[in-house]
């Protein structure tokens, strides 16, 4: 069995295919209420990286995209296990950046890592493992915008459920990219040409019931 982007429709010649779903525990509408029980700032912008925490993720790169497009009141949110050469990163920044990057270290249940992912505004994925995200079907779910970068399934993915914007892996193109969803309004209408990816469907390609 293989794992299809959120996009992919086909059935599979040799290996059964199963879209990956969007499953999210949280909604964004809850934001405030989950900010406050995490202690995360009602005042500023958050955008958050999710799950591991490694070097492949590029968490230096979204910070410096933040600066790059002059988003001074947006902070940087790690949930999750965050790796050693990470943290060496986040323990070598100067002060005022240090401030802007807010780390939940440590092991999440679902609920908890389905509320940070509500909680923030933007989830920056960048980094270039060609294929869907578990994070980002939890973004989905909880229609908060993807900024998604190094992946054409999850590019592909991004436009058939306009859940957010695909860039350039570059500083550049980050920035531009979560300037822009950033700027959404709260209520924009996402013009989805996809039906949703249901754990239910996930499950009956899986089992081959119906």
């Amino acid at each position: 069995m293989g794992f299809a982007g959120r996009d992919d429709m086909t059935e599979g010649w040799v290996v059964k295919r199963a879209r990956d779903p969007e499953v999210c525990l949280a909604h964004s509408r809850d934001r405030v209420a989950i900010r406050e029980r995490f202690g995360l700032p009602q005042d500023r912008r958050l955008v958050g990286i999710f799950g591991v925490i490694e070097e492949r993720k590029n968490a230096p790169m979204v910070l410096d995209a933040l600066d790059a497009a002059s988003l001074d009141d947006v902070d940087l949110v790690l949930g999750g296990g965050i790796w050693d050469e990470v943290w060496a990163w986040i323990n070598a920044l100067p002060p005022e950046r240090r401030k802007r990057v807010i780390t939940h270290d440590g092991f999440l249940t679902d609920l908890e890592m389905d509320q940070l992912v509500a909680a923030v505004d933007c989830c920056p994925i960048a980094l270039t493992n060609n294929g869907p995200s578990g994070i980002m079907g939890k973004a989905l779910a909880a229609e908060v915008p993807v900024v998604t970068a190094g992946s054409t399934v999850r590019a592909r993915e991004v436009a058939a459920t306009d859940g957010g914007l695909a860039c350039e892996l570059t500083v550049r193109g980050l920035g531009a990219a979560i300037r822009e969803v950033l700027s959404w309004p709260a209520d924009r209408p996402r013009r989805n040409t996809v039906p949703p990816a249901t754990p239910e469907s996930f499950a009956e390609r899986l089992l081959a019931l119906r």
